[in-house]
């Protein structure tokens, strides 16, 4: 399974390419169809990578929750500063 940082890489990626096509069909006489199409599949992309943010925060926020992170006003704490206990949280929510 891709991590989320690759998946949001592969779709900047195809964003970039997309852009590129895009600047190409400006001089295409078909361009009108074909840029329709590409800022389609760019919007779509977008709304992907969005979604992608916004279900890693969420899963973020579910993980601290499991670890009683957040319910212990443990999130203002630096973590050289916390207990070994709350250390080896920290080390699960990264592993997760």
């Amino acid at each position: 399974m891709q991590s989320i940082n690759e998946k949001m890489i592969m779709i900047n990626e195809q964003i970039n390419f997309l852009e590129i096509q895009l600047e190409e069909v400006l001089c295409d006489e078909q361009r009108e169809t074909k840029i329709e199409e590409i800022c389609e599949r760019i919007g779509e992309l977008e709304n992907l990578n969005d979604d992608l943010v916004q279900s890693s925060s969420t899963l973020i926020s579910i993980i601290l929750d499991e670890l009683n992170f957040k319910t212990s006003n443990m999130m203002d704490i630096d973590v050289e500063n916390l207990s070994c206990s709350w250390k080896y949280k920290c080390r699960l929510g990264t592993a997760f």
